[in-house]
């Protein structure tokens, strides 16, 4: 049962969903999370093979997040442009870049790495699925128009 609901319900907070999931993957011990990242970055580069893609979407690790930079570069090894977003706090957005080389990162905003405007190629557009909860919510917490 999705126990996600938007602040309005007074249910999980974004904030505490967070909270949650990070304590549970910290409570992971360290070899097993690298196990689990090496198959989740290769069942990743099996799909991406499968579909013959061109480039993929995907995050630059964060504390007990599954390490994708197998998967980065596999990618740039064959030939799969990397699409990486970078936060934007002002206005609570992102942008999308094109990474080629982690030399291209710098540690952003929340503390996470991210492509430097200046030195990552900004990506023209890109269509992302979302996530929704309960009644059409967004993760976000902020109601769709």
């Amino acid at each position: 049962m999705n126990t996600f609901r938007n602040e309005r319900q007074n249910h999980v907070s974004k904030t505490e969903l967070r909270s949650v999931k990070a304590a549970s993957r910290d409570s992971i011990p360290e070899e097993q999370r690298n196990k689990l990242s090496a198959e989740v970055c290769d069942h990743a580069a099996d799909l991406l093979k499968k579909a013959s893609a061109g480039s993929m979407l995907v995050y630059v690790p964060f504390r007990s997040e599954p390490d994708t930079w197998p998967l980065i570069r596999w990618a740039w090894n064959n030939g799969v442009s990397v699409v990486v977003p970078r936060s934007l706090k002002h206005d609570r957005s992102m942008e999308l870049y094109n990474l080629r080389s982690a030399e291209e990162l710098e540690k952003g905003s929340y503390g996470i790495m991210e492509p430097h405007p200046m030195k990552a190629e900004l990506c023209d557009e890109a269509a992302v699925p979302d996530v929704f909860g309960y009644r059409a919510w967004r993760l976000t917490g902020r109601e769709e128009d």
